[in-house]
């Protein structure tokens, strides 16, 4: 887990995507990081989370696009790759 919360941002983002079931919205990440006393911006968070799906091999797939503007955030889902570091710890 050290190493995941090590990993900047990106990490953050992984860490919160798996502790919400594995599925979520930018927003929803978003507001468990500010819970969890890491406040990012949602542009952070989007920028974060794109980061962890053009990974190689991704970590995350952005599920359903949002309407940015429109009050509709991304789905974003942890892939295969994303629950073995997180259950690894890597």
């Amino acid at each position: 887990m050290s190493a995941i919360l090590n990993a900047g941002r990106t990490g953050s983002c992984l860490w919160a995507l798996g502790n919400l079931g594995g599925m979520a919205t930018t927003t929803q990440v978003r507001e468990w990081l500010e819970a969890h006393g890491e406040k990012l911006t949602p542009d952070q968070t989007r920028i974060s989370l794109h980061a962890l799906a053009r990974s190689k091999p991704p970590r995350a797939a952005l599920a359903q696009k949002g309407r940015p503007g429109f009050g509709t955030a991304g789905l974003w889902q942890i892939t295969e790759h994303g629950h073995n570091i997180l259950s690894k710890g890597d």
